[in-house]
């Protein structure tokens, strides 16, 4: 009876012990990744009509889920974190985007996971994004989703490009400017993988070149390189007697660090309604994994006088319906249009509604919201840009330096509120 007693009491106490060592290993484990207080440092208040004090998101509870990924990406238990800037002329000359990327890339936090989604806006003979430079050689035929004529399956910019030319070439060189994502060493090229009619892709300038993958799943050709490469020139090869064409879906460019990815789509004209020509267009953009959408679209839904408000708002509902249905777990922030004239001489009156109108769409679809009309200042507000060479003369479009100014400014209202989600 004793031995018994006695073996009873050896068994619970092992099982306590192997309780505390549990415990104890859990909270090493929670202690080796518990995170340094979170440091940023806001934007300085050199532009005295700017109301700093209402650079905040709206609705930033919204974004608790995104929070614990940057939690988990500065512990080192997230490789990645991808961010899509969605947007209209604003966004395609990849400005402001552009410096959204460098302010987190180049904060050690967070670190640099690759350049993000790239296209060869030279092949659409259209501007290209500022922070790397495209050229093209042959004959492409390219279709926008800006043009409702335009029924083409767009890809992942929102462009067809397409060629039938099998000395075609396009080259795309992100190593032009310092700091922001110079180098690569990995390229993905989406396109209809499965489709015998296609043109193989191949590199040009195969310096480094170390394993050419092909996912036919994912309907993308992966190029590994052993160095982090600056630029690629992209030909083409048949496939088989059939192949007869060659059509781009996207490119994504990675580095093999961890860090933010930080993908634009933006195309000159675009509306809310732009983005739903094609139906479940947001489903192509399913393989750039977004964990954070900005959508910085508007202002040419209200650039005309005749402006529907019930249309502007339904819009703008439908494509956030439809990135939630295609990343559920992502972070939405929608920026309001900026203050501006319609043909240089017209204060257009429509964008002191659009943020209202926004207000509560972001109300109803659990997004936050960057009141960025308010922000700068609010009505008439785009006469002290202008006058401090922050905007271009037509009152509608900003320099470079002055994107880069919203991109610090929308930068330090998503880092503050980061911040205050630790309390």
């Amino acid at each position: 009876m004793i031995d018994k007693k006695i073996k009873y009491i050896f068994i619970v106490t092992l099982l306590a012990s192997i309780g505390v060592l549990a415990i104890n290993l859990k909270s090493t484990k929670i202690a080796s990744c518990e995170k340094a207080e979170f440091q940023f440092t806001a934007i300085d208040s050199i532009f005295k009509f700017i109301k700093y004090s209402k650079n905040e998101l709206y609705n930033a509870q919204n974004l608790a889920v995104f929070y614990k990924k940057l939690d988990s990406l500065r512990c080192n238990q997230k490789p990645k974190i991808n961010i899509l800037h969605l947007g209209d002329s604003h966004i395609q000359a990849d400005m402001f985007s552009g410096e959204l990327r460098r302010l987190f890339q180049t904060d050690s936090q967070f670190g640099n996971g690759g350049r993000g989604l790239v296209f060869p806006y030279s092949v659409a003979k259209t501007n290209n994004a500022t922070w790397y430079k495209t050229s093209s050689t042959g004959i492409w035929e390219t279709c926008r989703m800006t043009n409702p004529r335009c029924v083409k399956y767009p890809g992942m910019a929102g462009i067809n490009a397409q060629t039938n030319d099998i000395n075609a070439t396009f080259k795309i060189n992100i190593g032009v400017f310092q700091g922001h994502s110079a180098v690569t060493k990995s390229v993905k090229i989406y396109f209809p993988i499965k489709d015998s009619s296609m043109y193989l892709p191949v590199v040009l300038n195969p310096d480094s070149l170390i394993n050419t993958k092909f996912d036919t799943l994912h309907q993308y050709v992966e190029f590994v390189f052993a160095n982090p490469v600056k630029s690629i020139q992209i030909g083409f090869k048949r496939n088989s007697n059939q192949s007869s064409r060659f059509e781009i879906h996207g490119i994504v460019m990675e580095k093999e660090e961890n860090g933010m990815i930080f993908h634009m789509v933006g195309l000159n004209g675009a509306t809310a309604g732009t983005f739903l020509r094609y139906e479940k267009w947001s489903s192509i953009l399913k393989p750039l994994n977004a964990d954070l959408i900005i959508l910085s679209l508007g202002t040419n839904d209200a650039y005309f006088p005749k402006f529907s408000q019930l249309g502007f708002s339904n819009n703008f509902t439908k494509l956030i319906k439809s990135l939630q249905e295609t990343f559920p777990h992502a972070g939405i922030i929608i920026t309001t249009p900026p203050n501006s004239y319609r043909k240089k001489k017209i204060h257009n009156t429509n964008y002191e509604i659009t943020s209202q109108l926004l207000k509560q769409v972001a109300d109803e679809n659990s997004t936050a919201l960057w009141d960025l009309h308010e922000i700068m200042g609010g009505k008439m507000s785009i006469n002290k840009w202008y006058a401090n060479k922050l905007c271009l003369n037509d009152k509608l479009h900003f320099t470079r330096k002055g994107y880069e100014l919203q991109a610090k400014l929308l930068h330090t209202a998503i880092l503050k509120s980061y911040k205050n989600s630790e309390k």
